[in-house]
């Protein structure tokens, strides 16, 4: 493959294929993983990170003349308030603030999902977060919320599976970015609960890619944000 490569390279005199002796060692480590079962070592990860990063910053520039950290998958997200929210997870992630990093790709991912729920599920009354059950006899029990609950998991479990996102890696996600809390009409939750504590430069990383690839695969599904399938949102 490398050769089909540098000759096509070539063809186009673009040269050779940069840091080939680097893509060979990362290609060995992926090798001895599938194949031999060996697990890569912490040290292994590590330079497969930066060999690839190198790799992807030579290419682009000796092929396309950009520069690969210029480029970001948020800039196809046509929502122009969910886009700023991974613009600046970018930009704090660049600037190493993990924690403020991924409470953006949160908030980003949130809104998008609240935008597009109600055409897919439809809506609760809004105050009521607690129901009332009655047993064969018709005595009614005290209100419980373990029912609203489990059936606004449910309306959530089902969006996810409509917009075709990985509901086990969101999972993951929430482990780290914890459960948003929003104060009436602002742009930011207030508030994290459940927040993992010391948030890694790997978790922020993780919540920004999963984020806007999500929100990309929920605008190719409903098209508009503010107007999903077509229908515009209550209240818009």
């Amino acid at each position: 493959m490398l050769e089909q490569i540098d000759g096509l390279l070539a063809l186009k005199g673009l040269g050779r294929i940069p840091n080939r002796e680097n893509i060979l060692r990362i290609h060995k480590i992926r090798n001895d993983a599938q194949h031999d079962a060996r697990v890569p070592s912490e040290s292994d990860q590590g330079e497969c990170m930066a060999y690839c990063r190198d790799f992807l910053r030579n290419i682009s520039r000796q092929v396309w003349g950009i520069e690969f950290d210029g480029i970001s998958l948020a800039d196809l997200i046509r929502n122009k308030a969910i886009r700023q929210h991974l613009v600046d997870a970018e930009r704090l992630l660049k600037e190493e603030e993990f924690k403020a990093s991924v409470e953006k790709s949160s908030a980003a991912l949130e809104r998008s999902i609240g935008m597009v729920s109600e055409s897919i599920v439809g809506t609760l009354p809004a105050f009521d977060n607690q129901v009332v059950t009655s047993d064969v006899f018709g005595s009614e029990h005290k209100p419980n919320r373990e029912y609203s609950d489990a059936i606004e998991r449910m309306r959530r479990t089902m969006s996810f599976l409509a917009l075709n996102i990985n509901y086990m890696e969101y999972l993951q996600f929430h482990k780290i970015s914890g459960e948003p809390l929003w104060s009436l009409g602002s742009v930011d939750p207030v508030k994290f609960y459940g927040q993992k504590e010391d948030i890694t430069a790997g978790d922020a990383e993780f919540a920004l890619s999963f984020a806007t690839d999500s929100i990309l695969a929920t605008e190719g599904f409903v098209g508009d944000l503010d107007s999903p399938f077509g229908h515009k949102r209550a209240g818009l």
